[in-house]
């Protein structure tokens, strides 16, 4: 993945609802999962993600890591 800069709320939420959708998550449920995660990877409270607040949610949250992983295995399924 490559960053070009920070991941605001309203970017990450489009992602995670997206691949809450790809596996039947109400799009209400997946906003509010989507809010939470976000929340919590905003450790500095700035409103946006950088590339380390990014990557240790991933490290240390095992529900995002499986969220963009999954994500990221059906984009690539759908591809072949």
């Amino acid at each position: 993945m490559i960053f070009a800069g920070n991941i605001n709320t309203q970017e990450l939420l489009d992602v995670v609802v997206a691949f809450y959708n790809m596996e039947g998550v109400p799009k209400d449920d997946a906003y509010e999962k989507a809010d939470t995660i976000f929340k919590a990877l905003d450790t500095n409270n700035d409103g946006t993600l950088d590339e380390k607040e990014f990557c240790q949610g991933c490290l240390k949250d095992p529900d995002f890591y499986k969220i963009v992983q999954g994500g990221v295995d059906m984009v690539k399924s759908q591809q072949e």
